[in-house]
């Protein structure tokens, strides 16, 4: 199931509006939520590039 922005949207503006004592489990749902996001849409192209690099040992290297 893709992570729409909107369903993203909605959860930061419920941990916005939580009082303080939910604020931290809201947070940690909202980077899960986002970090799944991430994960379905695959790597960058900038992160690719720079999981080459480390793989061929030049890190610091253009």
């Amino acid at each position: 199931m893709m992570m729409t922005l909107k369903r993203l949207d909605a959860l930061q503006a419920r941990v916005a509006s939580a009082p303080a004592s939910l604020q931290r489990a809201l947070m940690v749902e909202l980077a899960w939520a986002w970090a799944r996001r991430q994960r379905e849409r695959g790597p960058s192209k900038a992160g690719r590039r720079m999981r080459r690099r480390l793989s061929l040992g030049r890190l610091g290297t253009c």
